[in-house]
């Protein structure tokens, strides 16, 4: 699936649920996340690791393609947020398998349980480019409108809420391998 037909889908899904402006604020929150991806995808390619940036940017750009069903609080919420991934991968799966993973792999820092996601598996980060996106998506807010850069002492905050700072502290260890090697 192309960052076109990306887009394609996204914008279709949420205006069939009638939630248009979440295509905008997801798309924009995307957006930032491929910044942050590929700055550290480039340093991890410098640095002697190999990766599939395409696959990088798709997924950045498809991770949040759930939220065209359950809506945000930026937009209209219609479901819990951590429902995002679990549907987002399911929509996906008839399309990309692969590219599906990013859906749920991004959750909790680091991805989700079978127990946590309600789906047939667990679906963690386990390739470079997903937990590059699972890190970059942990530590980007979107809210009131603006995107920012978390900085690690507030992402860890956040999770912490959630009983996930866990996983994003693991996460972190492997990025800056990945930065430092």
């Amino acid at each position: 699936m192309d960052i076109d037909e990306i887009k394609f889908h996204m914008k279709k899904l949420a205006e069939e649920n009638k939630i248009p402006s979440q295509f905008k604020d997801t798309w924009n929150h995307s957006s930032f996340v491929w910044r942050h991806a590929k700055s550290i995808a480039d340093k991890a390619i410098i640095n002697g690791f190999k990766l599939d940036l395409y696959l990088l940017k798709q997924a950045c750009f498809v991770h949040d393609i759930g939220r065209m069903f359950t809506g945000s609080k930026a937009s209209k919420e219609l479901m819990p947020s951590i429902e995002h991934g679990p549907l987002g991968y399911k929509f996906l799966s008839k399309y990309d398998p692969k590219l599906a993973r990013s859906c749920v792999a991004h959750l909790g820092g680091i991805g989700l349980s079978k127990k946590e996601s309600g789906l047939s598996k667990d679906i963690f980060a386990n390739s470079i480019e997903e937990r590059i996106l699972a890190y970059c998506d942990a530590r980007t807010q979107y809210q009131n409108g603006k995107i920012r850069f978390l900085p690690y002492c507030d992402a860890i905050k956040r999770f912490k809420k959630h009983g996930y700072e866990g996983k994003l502290l693991k996460n972190e260890k492997f990025i800056k391998k990945l930065l430092k090697h």
